[in-house]
Parts: structure tokens; sequence; C-alpha cells
């Protein structure tokens, strides 16, 4: 993403998200840490645990692209098993859990931002 190339409605919209990174331990599913991600806008917080890549060096960007991604994850299956197939899951134990999850940042997503902020951050981060 190039910051140059936003329009002015995007980078307003980046602009009134402000964004916490609190440390809480060693990720067990990565090489980096893991965090405690705070969004908030318009008096409305939200909260989910981050695993960040061996630098550390993860910002707001990279947590709101997470946030779309795994919203979008669910929001694009059909249900579980469009899930599992879709992500070569076969353990439904384990597929359930993180779709589960998904649907859980989809919810955070929508009580965060309208429709219309959610086309302009999917907008933002298409070829991030």
């Amino acid at each position: 993403m190039n910051i140059e190339n936003l329009t002015q409605k995007q980078k307003s919209l980046l602009d009134n998200i402000s964004y916490n990174k609190e440390y809480i331990c060693k990720s067990k599913m990565t090489y980096g840490n893991a965090y405690k991600i705070t969004l908030e806008k318009d008096n409305k917080k939200i909260y989910f645990i981050f695993n960040d890549n061996a630098y550390n060096e993860s910002d707001k960007n990279d947590a709101l692209y997470s946030l779309l991604s795994d919203s979008q994850a669910y929001t694009d299956a059909l249900n579980l098993d469009d899930f599992m197939s879709c992500f070569g899951y076969d353990d439904h134990k384990q597929a359930k859990q993180i779709y589960n999850a998904c649907k859980e940042q989809n919810k955070k997503l929508k009580y965060l931002f309208n429709n219309d902020e959610i086309e302009t951050l999917n907008k933002i981060f298409e070829n991030y």
C-alpha cells in the first residue's frame, strides 16, 4: 500500500482508527511474539490476538489486514465443510475452531466498521 495513492476518504478512515499493540508472550504459531491488538474508532473498541512475524515489526495496517482477511475467510465460505475444502483442512475439530475464530473476527469487524467502511478498507488492502 502506498499512502500517497490513497483517496482522502481512505486516508481519513485510517487516520480515525486508533491502534495499540500490547505484548502477551512468545507466539506458539509464528517465530515472533503474540500481541493483544486494540483498535478503536468512534468510541467503539475491539480486541484480538495477533501473532507477529519473527521481526515483530507489524503495525496498524498489518493488524487491519489480518482482521479483514480472517473475516473474509469466514464470509467466503458457504459453511464449515466449504471452509475445510477451501483451506485444505482434514481435521474437523481444528477446522471448526479456526472457522469459529474467523466468525468472531467478522463480528468484531462489523461492530467497529459499517459496510461502506469495510468496502473502503477492502479497497485499501486489496493488493497488500
